[in-house]
């Protein structure tokens, strides 16, 4: 007969198998929780069918071991075959049971470790999504080739390649209201070798908006808000320069001084502020040497509104600054001083898009000032003496078959005094192609015709561009 102990021990090792089985569950199925407040929806939401899984489990090892204790409790174990081949199925499938159990546990807990780890780590991701959206880069890259027309005679020296623009520009948020902007250009100067400081602007909220402009104050060397070609990038414009009595009567673009802009609507705003009288590029500016108002010169003022939808813009502003004199000494004569005076300057802008391809946008300039241009070198050096009315306009319209081509046609016009025979009116059309939302190339050639004495200088530009 065979041993008892031989016989019994499935039923010992199975009761033993069981009731640690379900303590075990019962003790892990108390572990499972989340590990903060934050966490507990998504937990449960990943653990939800594995838990489900480790129940039925958990209830098919509760029947075996019930079915373990019957055929325990019949009596037959010691004399019926079929009752101990019968259990030792029974101990097989709780054992296969365990091994799932064991397997689930290990799913669950890998879960709550990963949950656990994306925890710890998205605040630090957050940190850095919002370090890199604290910087916006504005910097691009102009290459160009360029054949101007000279008078007969005179050599050739502004044909050729050259680099027209090495723009390094950014926008950084230093918190939710204050943001700032620097620029500089590394192609200034005679050579394009140069390096010169662009923008160096600082921007607070003072009422921040989402639907409209709100209040902000913005400080330092920046462009200066009239009309809307000014303001508008090298990078984006369909020409390769700005207007003539643009950059003659506000060389650079850009002035020191601080301006409040005010959101009335989301449609309209308002700007006013104080700046020097003179734009940071101005020939007598760069003559003076100094980067300050210069000595004698009061400081200058402007205001204006804009007004926009998604269709058209129209925008009105004013500047309201002074020139002083300068003193020089004609070769063979005595000192002289040209005469101070004020300048101002009142815009009319507006951009009209007729639909998705065809935008007109244009400008009309109205001031009192003189030509800074300078003539002659050392005390020699001399400016236009005679302020005047100064009248300047343009008118451009662009066309855009599809999101690569561009045809824009312009027009323009500039009378730097209009009691003298010297105004100069100006044609062009350009064409650019983007190859990629990065890299474009602009063709464009420009009729000059001066009034009274017609100087030969049509010019034709070729310009590859990168923006990074």
């Amino acid at each position: 007969m065979p041993n008892l102990y031989s016989r019994s021990w499935p039923v010992l090792a199975a009761i033993a198998l069981g009731a640690s089985l379900a303590t075990a569950q019962d003790t892990k199925s108390t572990e499972i929780k989340p590990a903060t407040k934050d966490n507990k929806t998504r937990v449960a939401k990943a653990m939800a069918p594995r838990l489900a899984e480790v129940t039925k489990l958990r209830e098919r090892a509760n029947a075996v071991t019930s079915k373990i204790g019957d055929l325990a409790s019949s009596g037959k174990l010691n004399t019926n075959d079929e009752t101990v081949a019968a259990l030792k199925e029974l101990v097989q499938e709780l054992g296969q049971i365990n091994e799932q159990l064991k397997k689930m546990q290990d799913e669950i807990e890998d879960i709550k470790g990963w949950i656990e780890g994306q925890n710890e780590n998205l605040p630090i991701i957050a940190q850095d999504i919002s370090d890199l959206k604290k910087y916006k880069n504005g910097s691009y890259l102009q290459v160009q080739y360029s054949d101007a027309q000279n008078n007969a005679g005179t050599p050739r020296p502004n044909d050729g390649f050259n680099m027209r623009r090495t723009r390094f520009s950014h926008t950084g948020t230093i918190d939710s209201r204050t943001s700032y902007k620097m620029a500089v250009d590394f192609s200034s100067g005679s050579q394009r070798l140069g390096a010169e400081l662009k923008d160096a602007q600082i921007i607070y909220d003072i009422e921040p908006s989402a639907d409209k402009v709100g209040t902000q104050l913005l400080a330092g060397q920046q462009n200066i808000p009239l009309g809307y070609e000014l303001e508008r990038s090298s990078s984006e414009r369909e020409f390769p320069e700005r207007t003539a009595y643009n950059r003659i009567m506000l060389a650079g673009e850009r002035g020191r001084g601080v301006y409040v802009k005010h959101g009335i609507n989301e449609n309209l705003f308002v700007h006013a502020g104080a700046w020097n009288s003179l734009t940071y590029n101005d020939p007598q500016q760069v003559e003076a040497n100094t980067f300050r108002n210069l000595s004698g010169t009061r400081l200058a003022y402007h205001a204006g509104l804009k007004y926009s939808t998604p269709n058209y813009e129209l925008g009105l502003s004013g500047f309201f600054g002074y020139r002083n004199g300068i003193t020089f000494t004609p070769t063979g004569g005595a000192a002289v001083t040209t005469p101070s005076g004020d300048r101002r300057f009142f815009y009319i802008d507006g951009a009209y898009i007729i639909n998705p391809q065809w935008t007109v946008r244009g400008e009309v300039m109205i001031g009192h000032d003189r030509v800074p241009t300078f003539s002659g070198s050392g005390a020699s050096r001399r400016t236009n003496m005679q302020f005047g009315t100064v009248r300047g306009n343009h008118l451009q319209v662009s066309y855009m078959p599809n999101y690569r081509n561009t045809v824009s046609a312009r027009i323009e016009f500039f009378d730097p005094n209009t009691g003298v025979n010297d105004n100069t009116q100006a044609w062009g059309l350009a064409w650019s192609y983007m190859f990629n939302p990065g890299l474009r190339l602009t063709f464009a050639h420009e009729v000059f015709k001066e009034q009274g004495i017609d100087v030969k200088n049509n010019q034709t530009t070729i310009r590859l561009q990168v923006r990074f």
